[in-house]
């Protein structure tokens, strides 16, 4: 087998979110390299859970119970369910509202900002209107 980088663990602490999606990303982009997807479902999943680390891990353990069915999907799903806090929708729309641009600050910058932060404020048609 070619050598491949394995991703990075996952990082719970910081932007857990987004440590989630380019885990997530990684793990995909991995899995198709080394074609881990026409292995075993057993095999997917104990790939995974080599490549998540020692506290993600621990997680998986305490909640593997409650998912249905063992495959990497659902694992990064139920993982994802209870890493990430709820959003409070309310204060999305309010922290993109009150988001403005600096006076130093680069405008590819500030919009890349508010269209990170629109995602989380289901405006849905009006979104492309208030960006």
């Amino acid at each position: 087998m070619a050598e491949f980088e394995k991703p990075a663990i996952l990082k719970l602490d910081g932007d857990v979110e987004a440590n989630f999606e380019v885990f997530r990303q990684e793990v995909e982009i991995f899995f198709i390299a080394t074609e881990t997807t026409k292995k075993s479902k057993e095999t997917q999943v104990a790939r995974l859970l080599n490549i998540m680390g020692a506290e993600a891990r621990k997680i998986y353990f305490q909640i593997k119970e409650d998912i249905e069915e063992q495959s990497v999907s659902a694992i990064l799903d139920a993982l994802k369910s209870r890493c990430i806090p709820k959003r409070n929708l309310v204060m999305s729309q309010f922290k993109f509202f009150q988001r403005r641009q600096n006076q130093s600050e680069p405008f590819d910058k500030y919009y890349t900002d508010l269209k990170e932060l629109v995602k989380h404020c289901q405006f849905k048609d009006a979104e492309k209107q208030l960006l």
